[in-house]
């Protein structure tokens, strides 16, 4: 029969509160499960909006982006209830329409992340990512999202958006 080795305790400082804690795994970060949710909640809620309802946060969202979209020139239109298949719909030139589905995203080391899964496969164009900066992100989904969109990244917190001197 191997030998078993005693796992050895360590005592180290709380990633989110600070006090000192007794572990024998050696990636705990956390003294419990409070401060481990804690932690969670803080890296993927969007400070700016505390408080609010999640449905608050992405009427205010759709609205930013269909604001965007009515800036750049597009006829844009806005689902009446919370169950249609797309937020809003682009008229283009050509009288054809672009699905756009607007979400909230949040940046996790660096990268954007905003939710999405099977239940949405086909039913938008492109989406319209807004992060915790008030910025929005456009990611086409299909080749009828329009060019000048594709990739863009508009910073509603710029410096003179939207001010009296510098209107959008």
């Amino acid at each position: 029969m191997g030998s078993r080795h005693k796992p050895v305790s360590v005592t180290r400082a709380c990633a989110q509160c600070r006090s000192p804690f007794t572990t024998t795994k050696s990636q705990q970060l956390y003294c419990c499960d409070a401060c481990y949710r804690l932690s969670c909640r803080a890296r993927y809620t969007p400070t700016q909006h505390d408080g609010l309802a999640t449905g608050t946060v992405g009427a205010m969202h759709e609205y930013l982006v269909q604001y965007d979209l009515m800036r750049r020139g597009y006829t844009v239109f806005r689902a009446a209830s919370g169950h249609c298949p797309c937020d809003l719909l682009l008229l283009l030139p050509d009288n054809s329409c672009v699905r756009v589905e607007v979400r909230t995203g949040h940046y996790y080391r660096d990268t954007l992340h905003f939710p999405s899964g099977p239940k949405d496969e086909g039913r938008q164009d492109m989406y319209a990512i807004v992060d915790g900066a008030a910025r929005i992100h456009y990611v086409r989904v299909t080749a009828r999202c329009p060019a000048d969109l594709d990739g863009a990244v508009v910073d509603f917190r710029a410096p003179g958006h939207g001010d009296k001197e510098n209107p959008v």
